[in-house]
Protein backbone atom coordinates (compact mmCIF):
# COMPACT_ATOMS: atom_id res chain seq x y z
CA UNK A 1 0.00 0.00 0.00
CA UNK A 2 2.99 2.29 -0.19
CA UNK A 3 1.93 3.68 -3.65
CA UNK A 4 -1.63 3.16 -4.29
CA UNK A 5 -0.88 4.73 -7.76
CA UNK A 6 1.50 3.11 -10.19
CA UNK A 7 4.07 5.45 -11.84
CA UNK A 8 2.47 5.00 -15.00
CA UNK A 9 -0.72 6.81 -14.01
CA UNK A 10 0.85 9.61 -12.59
CA UNK A 11 2.53 9.83 -16.02
CA UNK A 12 -0.29 9.94 -17.69
CA UNK A 13 -2.26 12.19 -15.00
CA UNK A 14 0.72 14.32 -15.90
CA UNK A 15 0.57 14.41 -19.94
CA UNK A 16 -3.06 15.44 -19.95
CA UNK A 17 -2.44 18.08 -17.39
CA UNK A 18 0.41 19.07 -19.54
CA UNK A 19 -1.63 19.26 -22.51
CA UNK A 20 -5.20 20.78 -21.49
CA UNK A 21 -2.11 23.55 -20.27
CA UNK A 22 -1.29 24.03 -23.54
CA UNK A 23 -4.69 24.09 -25.04
CA UNK A 24 -5.63 26.85 -22.65
CA UNK A 25 -2.42 29.06 -23.53
CA UNK A 26 -2.69 28.46 -27.40
CA UNK A 27 -6.66 29.31 -26.80
CA UNK A 28 -5.63 32.83 -25.14
CA UNK A 29 -2.66 33.97 -27.81
CA UNK A 30 -5.61 33.35 -30.23
CA UNK A 31 -8.34 34.93 -28.90
CA UNK A 32 -5.96 37.81 -27.92
CA UNK A 33 -5.04 38.11 -31.33
CA UNK A 34 -8.78 38.56 -32.73
CA UNK A 35 -9.44 40.97 -29.63
CA UNK A 36 -6.42 43.20 -30.60
CA UNK A 37 -7.77 43.14 -34.62
CA UNK A 38 -11.39 44.40 -33.13
CA UNK A 39 -9.29 47.18 -31.12
CA UNK A 40 -7.36 48.22 -34.25
CA UNK A 41 -10.85 48.63 -36.22
CA UNK A 42 -13.05 50.28 -33.37
CA UNK A 43 -9.68 53.26 -33.49
CA UNK A 44 -9.46 53.32 -36.77
CA UNK A 45 -13.37 53.87 -37.38
CA UNK A 46 -12.92 56.28 -34.87
CA UNK A 47 -10.68 58.27 -35.56
CA UNK A 48 -11.61 58.75 -39.52
CA UNK A 49 -15.22 59.41 -37.97
CA UNK A 50 -17.06 56.05 -40.15
CA UNK A 51 -15.94 53.60 -42.09
CA UNK A 52 -14.13 55.38 -45.27
CA UNK A 53 -11.10 54.83 -47.75
CA UNK A 54 -9.00 56.24 -44.82
CA UNK A 55 -10.36 54.02 -42.08
CA UNK A 56 -10.00 50.86 -44.41
CA UNK A 57 -5.94 51.45 -45.30
CA UNK A 58 -5.15 52.36 -41.94
CA UNK A 59 -7.17 48.88 -41.52
CA UNK A 60 -4.96 46.58 -43.94
CA UNK A 61 -1.84 48.14 -43.15
CA UNK A 62 -2.26 47.44 -38.98
CA UNK A 63 -2.83 43.93 -40.06
CA UNK A 64 0.56 43.15 -41.37
CA UNK A 65 1.73 43.62 -37.92
CA UNK A 66 -0.77 41.86 -36.01
CA UNK A 67 -0.34 38.48 -37.06
CA UNK A 68 -3.29 37.83 -37.59
CA UNK A 69 -4.27 34.39 -39.82
CA UNK A 70 -7.36 34.45 -42.63
CA UNK A 71 -9.74 31.71 -42.56
CA UNK A 72 -9.26 28.53 -45.18
CA UNK A 73 -11.67 29.86 -47.65
CA UNK A 74 -12.84 32.88 -46.35
CA UNK A 75 -15.45 33.79 -44.09
CA UNK A 76 -18.90 34.81 -44.94
CA UNK A 77 -20.83 38.04 -43.29
CA UNK A 78 -24.01 37.75 -42.31
CA UNK A 79 -26.17 40.63 -43.91
CA UNK A 80 -27.56 41.90 -40.65
CA UNK A 81 -26.01 41.87 -36.68
CA UNK A 82 -28.08 42.89 -34.53
CA UNK A 83 -30.15 45.50 -36.63
CA UNK A 84 -27.41 46.59 -38.29
CA UNK A 85 -26.42 46.46 -42.31
CA UNK A 86 -22.86 45.32 -43.72
CA UNK A 87 -20.94 47.76 -44.74
CA UNK A 88 -17.85 45.02 -45.70
CA UNK A 89 -18.29 42.39 -48.88
CA UNK A 90 -20.23 39.24 -48.01
CA UNK A 91 -17.12 37.20 -48.71
CA UNK A 92 -13.35 37.27 -48.77
CA UNK A 93 -11.99 39.21 -51.63
CA UNK A 94 -8.55 40.75 -52.18
CA UNK A 95 -9.20 44.05 -50.02
CA UNK A 96 -11.10 42.07 -47.36
CA UNK A 97 -8.29 38.90 -46.94
CA UNK A 98 -8.18 38.85 -43.19
CA UNK A 99 -11.82 37.70 -42.60
CA UNK A 100 -13.63 40.81 -40.69
CA UNK A 101 -17.32 42.39 -40.86
CA UNK A 102 -18.68 45.20 -40.11
CA UNK A 103 -22.06 46.65 -39.39
CA UNK A 104 -23.60 50.22 -39.05
CA UNK A 105 -26.63 51.69 -37.95
CA UNK A 106 -28.18 54.71 -38.82
CA UNK A 107 -30.06 56.07 -35.89
CA UNK A 108 -31.97 59.84 -35.59
CA UNK A 109 -31.96 61.81 -32.58
CA UNK A 110 -34.71 63.01 -30.88
CA UNK A 111 -33.64 66.24 -32.23
CA UNK A 112 -34.04 66.98 -35.99
CA UNK A 113 -30.66 67.85 -37.31
CA UNK A 114 -28.33 65.39 -35.15
CA UNK A 115 -28.16 61.84 -36.37
CA UNK A 116 -25.20 58.97 -35.30
CA UNK A 117 -23.95 55.91 -36.33
CA UNK A 118 -22.80 52.96 -34.77
CA UNK A 119 -20.17 50.63 -36.18
CA UNK A 120 -20.38 46.85 -35.20
CA UNK A 121 -17.13 44.65 -35.99
CA UNK A 122 -16.82 41.01 -35.47
CA UNK A 123 -13.81 39.26 -35.92
CA UNK A 124 -13.21 35.37 -35.82
CA UNK A 125 -11.13 33.24 -33.63
CA UNK A 126 -10.43 29.99 -35.67
CA UNK A 127 -9.22 26.77 -34.21
CA UNK A 128 -8.07 23.77 -36.15
CA UNK A 129 -8.07 20.99 -33.64
CA UNK A 130 -6.64 17.85 -35.13
CA UNK A 131 -9.30 14.83 -35.90
CA UNK A 132 -12.17 17.02 -34.87
CA UNK A 133 -12.66 19.60 -37.09
CA UNK A 134 -12.02 23.43 -37.47
CA UNK A 135 -14.17 25.50 -35.34
CA UNK A 136 -14.56 29.68 -35.49
CA UNK A 137 -16.08 31.79 -33.00
CA UNK A 138 -17.08 35.52 -33.40
CA UNK A 139 -15.73 38.37 -31.23
CA UNK A 140 -18.02 41.09 -31.27
CA UNK A 141 -17.34 44.78 -30.51
CA UNK A 142 -19.01 48.02 -30.70
CA UNK A 143 -17.64 51.41 -31.55
CA UNK A 144 -18.53 54.58 -29.74
CA UNK A 145 -21.52 56.28 -31.70
CA UNK A 146 -20.07 58.90 -33.85
CA UNK A 147 -22.36 62.05 -34.69
CA UNK A 148 -23.11 63.64 -37.92
CA UNK A 149 -24.77 67.57 -37.81
CA UNK A 150 -26.55 68.35 -40.68
CA UNK A 151 -28.10 71.33 -41.90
Amino acid sequence: MRESIGQINLYNIIIVFFFIIMAIMIATITYQKAFRVNVLIVHSIEKYEGYNHLAKEEIVNGFDTLGYAALPGGSRCPDSWGGASRVTPSTMTADYRHNYCIYATDVETILPPLHYQQFIVVTYVAFDIPMTGFGTFPIVAKTNKIYFLSN
